[in-house]
C-alpha cells in the first residue's frame, strides 16, 4: 500500500457555485462529502481529510527579509479547498478513489500525488 494526497482545488467559478447553493443544497453537498469520508474510513483508506478556509497567509523569505501576506495568493487561479490523505494499492487505485470526490460535481479540480518514499 502507498499513501496519496488528494487535493481539491476550487476555481473562482467553483466558489460561486458553492455561494449560490440554497441551504438545502449546501446540506446535501456536505452530506455527500461526509458519506465519501465515511466510506473511505470504513474501507481503512482514509488517513486524514479536511475542508479548508478560503482565507490564508503566505510567508516568503527568511530572517529579517521574511514577509507575511494575508489572504489567498493573489496570482492563484485556483485555491486549495480541501484534501484527503489516503492509502491505496497503487496510482490507479488512488485515481479511482479521487474520481468519486464530491467536489468534482461543483467544478473543482482534483489532483492526486503519491507520498514520497524515503526508504525508511
Amino acid at each position: 500500500m502507498k499513501n496519496y494526497l488528494i487535493t481539491i482545488f476550487n476555481s473562482p467559478e467553483a466558489e460561486k457555485t458553492w455561494e449560490n447553493l440554497t441551504p438545502e443544497q449546501m446540506q446535501a453537498s456536505l452530506s455527500k462529502y461526509m458519506a465519501y469520508s465515511e466510506r473511505l474510513r470504513n474501507e481503512g483508506r482514509l488517513l486524514a481529510g479536511e475542508g479548508l478556509s478560503m482565507n490564508g497567509h503566505t510567508i516568503r523569505g527568511t530572517g529579517a527579509d521574511q514577509h507575511v501576506t494575508d489572504g489567498p495568493h493573489i496570482l492563484a487561479k485556483e485555491l486549495v479547498g480541501g484534501f484527503y490523505f489516503i492509502t491505496a494499492e497503487n496510482l490507479d487505485g488512488a485515481l479511482a478513489i479521487a474520481r468519486d470526490c464530491p467536489g468534482l460535481a461543483h467544478g473543482a479540480t482534483v489532483e492526486v500525488r503519491e507520498q514520497m518514499d524515503y526508504g525508511q
